[in-house]
């Protein structure tokens, strides 16, 4: 067959010929050809594809006409000949209504049918008229349009120049002339550059409605959607953890698992992400949200949200802020959760870089793993590629250096590496630790944003000076340079609208009856709250980092080398005095 649906009808030497679809009620075709230009121009338009044809409504050279526009698609012309009986009996109706209905009537001649033409080439006006401009009450257009437009000989432009002194001279004009009144200016070319409409559907919002304060008389818009309640346990790092979901969850629970669920339903997919996150938070007992959401099946993933109130709570502060924690499990009361502690810096660029890692890896919390849990590595720190996360588990954390000073501090440390008691700030890892780990972290960060090289010399003077006693924010305004381009995330004045917002959460009785918009600003607060912890400084508001040992003895050495060494060895002395501080 061929591919061509109009090969028969070439083949029967069928005219071409090329149609205008006119924005208009024809009543007469003089007047119509005369709107296009006349004969020549529609002519010059159907041969010439570069020659536009112009729709024009009024006779004035200053109109601004609507362009047609061109297409090539070939169709068929067809004469439709239908008995005058049927047509005067039906003047309203369309052409395929006068068919039916004369094929209905076994009294009148059949309908016939004959193609006359194939159509190569249609005009179509579809573009909006431009706005238009009457000037026939402007005496300046006039005169031009009079003896320099319409001119028809030369006698009459000459005297029309002649008459304006040549143009010579013609802004030497006296100050009545810009005074502010109609200066009977030709119109511009366009008005508008817009060619065709657009349609902006305005249209009342339907889940909103008006009403009146009956006492003010004010007029309110109000939304007439009731907010999805996910009911996430939100509490202090002083208060109780909850040992199990609240009662509005359990009671859906038990009442969805007696029902028989469509599959693939809400609440099908609801209950299958509770068994996933039981699972996962069986394995690891403290989640980061964005971990969970890389690892989850793509089915389940907009159910998670609502999966993770029945499975988990969730402390606004201290060293798990912001993680998802298992319900049942209090981390204050066992050192082994050290490794779940987070970490937060508030870096430029990292909020803002879209990378999505195709690597997978196995962090340390999950090599124990009954099966294998890789997460995308741009969402753990390894120092070396600048992450798209700003929260990191210490125990995740892939970098050979801090993983070097742990392992080291572990050793050497012995049983003070972890504290005896929980510190609302640095958990229970020793404060020498701790600060170390924030140093190199905020440095390497600052390093990875500005794209510049880390120095290995910077990372061992501050893996081998002094152990200096951490102030936060609170104790001492100050801080050291590094700190102050690398904390420079949001305002502060942004930092105190979510604070004062998760303030707001039911606190005192441990349960927040969030809201489903709350609960999308919990992962937002990760990433705005400023932990003061992370921007350490010493009490002289000097560079820790700038402090080295080493140069403190050589300058001492210079002076008296037997005093230098016999105080070298109280160094040793003075960190482990200041570790019982």
């Amino acid at each position: 067959m061929d591919e061509n649906p109009l090969a028969e009808f070439h083949s029967m030497d069928i005219p071409h010929v090329s149609a205008i679809e006119l924005p208009l009620n024809v009543q007469s075709e003089t007047k119509v050809i005369s709107a296009l230009g006349g004969k020549g121009k529609i002519s010059d338009a159907i041969k010439n594809s570069d020659v536009p044809l112009e729709l024009r409504f009024r006779k004035d050279p200053f109109h601004h006409p609507v362009q047609a526009t061109s297409s090539t698609n070939e169709r068929i012309l067809v004469k439709v000949m239908i008995p005058k009986k049927v047509v005067k009996q039906n003047q309203a109706a369309s052409v395929r209504e006068l068919i039916r209905k004369n094929d209905e009537d076994k009294s009148t001649a059949n309908t016939k049918v004959q193609p006359i033409a194939i159509v190569d080439k249609t005009f179509r006006f579809r573009g909006m008229s431009d706005f238009q401009v009457i000037t026939k009450n402007n005496p300046v257009v006039q005169d031009i349009t009079k003896n320099v437009i319409g001119a028809t000989n030369y006698e009459t432009l000459k005297h029309y120049v002649e008459r304006h002194n040549n143009f010579h001279n013609y802004m030497d004009m006296s100050n009545e002339y810009f005074e502010n009144k109609d200066h009977n200016l030709p119109p511009p070319p366009v008005f508008s550059t817009i060619k065709y409409p657009f349609d902006y559907r305005y249209q009342k919002n339907p889940i909103t409605s008006t009403v009146k304060d009956e006492k003010s008389g004010e007029v309110k818009v109000v939304s007439k959607k009731t907010p999805f309640k996910l009911h996430t346990i939100l509490i202090d790092i002083s208060a109780e953890p909850p040992t199990e979901p609240p009662a509005k969850l359990r009671a859906n629970l038990d009442k969805l698992l007696t029902e028989k669920l469509p599959v693939n339903s809400a609440d099908y997919l609801l209950i299958k992400c509770i068994e996933w996150c039981k699972e996962m938070f069986t394995i690891k007992p403290i989640w980061i949200r964005r971990h969970l959401y890389d690892i989850i099946p793509e089915e389940l993933s907009r159910s998670l949200k609502f999966a993770l109130p029945y499975v988990t709570y969730i402390y606004r502060s201290g060293p798990w802020r912001f993680c998802n924690i298992k319900i049942g499990v209090d981390p204050r009361t066992d050192p082994k959760f050290w490794r779940y502690q987070n970490e937060y810096f508030r870096v430029v660029g990292v909020r803002n870089s879209s990378q999505q890692s195709s690597r997978k890896v196995i962090p340390k919390t999950l090599e124990n793993a009954p099966f294998s849990i890789e997460i995308s590595q741009n969402l753990l720190f390894d120092g070396i590629n600048l992450p798209s996360a700003v929260t990191y588990q210490i125990g995740d954390i892939l970098d050979l250096d801090i993983t070097s000073i742990i392992e080291n501090h572990m050793t050497s440390m012995g049983k003070d590496f972890v504290r005896e008691s929980l510190d609302v700030s640095d958990g229970w890892i020793n404060k020498t630790t701790m600060s170390l780990i924030r140093r190199i972290m905020r440095y390497k960060l600052q390093q990875l944003v500005k794209e510049e090289p880390i120095d290995q010399s910077k990372i061992y003077k501050m893996s081998n000076a002094d152990f200096v006693r951490e102030e936060t924010f609170a104790d001492d305004p100050k801080v050291d340079e590094g700190d102050a381009k690398i904390d420079n995330y949001d305002s502060d004045e942004e930092d105190q609208d979510v604070e004062e917002e998760t303030m707001g959460v039911d606190v005192d009785v441990g349960v927040g009856d969030n809201s489903e918009v709350e609960e999308e600003q919990i992962e937002e607060q990760v990433e705005k709250i400023n932990v003061a912890d992370d921007a350490v400084v010493d009490k002289s508001g000097k560079d820790p980092d700038a402090m080295d040992v080493d140069d403190i003895f050589t300058r001492l050495g210079n002076m008296n080398q037997e005093t230098a060494d016999s105080l070298r060895h109280l160094v040793g002395f003075i960190r482990q005095d200041d570790l019982n501080t």
